[in-house]
């Protein structure tokens, strides 16, 4: 696994989004369904990419489905808009079972220990899902995204 520090640029998203403890990620799942069933409703989208903002808390966890929007002219009902700002991640494509994702942060987690870096947790993390991978996400066992852990040195 290749882990590299890249810096995105701003993005305006639009999405729905779910907050709850880890005892109930598997709800994740149905917000793309949601989003899929939804996406006509938003305007001025760019791009075909999910991109899924999340804050990991303690005690609870929270994870937006999106798609990059070139304005935030009407945020549909039901829908949130948010601003991610410019960011410096650590950054990885991970392509494997679903049951292997947490070891993947597990193993980006260690390389920025190593590194000197440590997570940004006022800023929140991405995971971005390519159309062209719709085909292996859709699968009950297979996932390949990018994921990115924000820095700070």
């Amino acid at each position: 696994m290749e882990i590299q520090v890249v810096t995105l640029q701003p993005k305006k998203v639009v999405g729905i989004g779910w907050t709850g403890p880890y005892s109930e990620l598997h709800h994740i799942p149905k917000l793309f369904d949601e989003l899929a069933g939804r996406e006509q409703d938003i305007q001025k989208r760019k791009g075909t990419s999910y991109i899924c903002p999340f804050h990991d808390r303690k005690t609870d966890f929270t994870y937006y489905v999106t798609v990059e929007v070139e304005a935030f002219d009407r945020v549909p009902e039901g829908m949130v808009a948010l601003d991610l700002p410019a960011q410096t991640y650590a950054s990885t494509t991970f392509h494997g079972h679903a049951k292997d994702v947490q070891e993947a942060y597990v193993t980006v987690f260690r390389w920025m220990e190593e590194q000197g870096y440590k997570k940004d947790y006022h800023a929140l993390s991405l995971e971005i899902y390519h159309e062209e991978d719709e085909d292996i996400n859709r699968s009950e066992d297979e996932r390949k995204f990018d994921l990115y852990v924000p820095l700070i040195k």
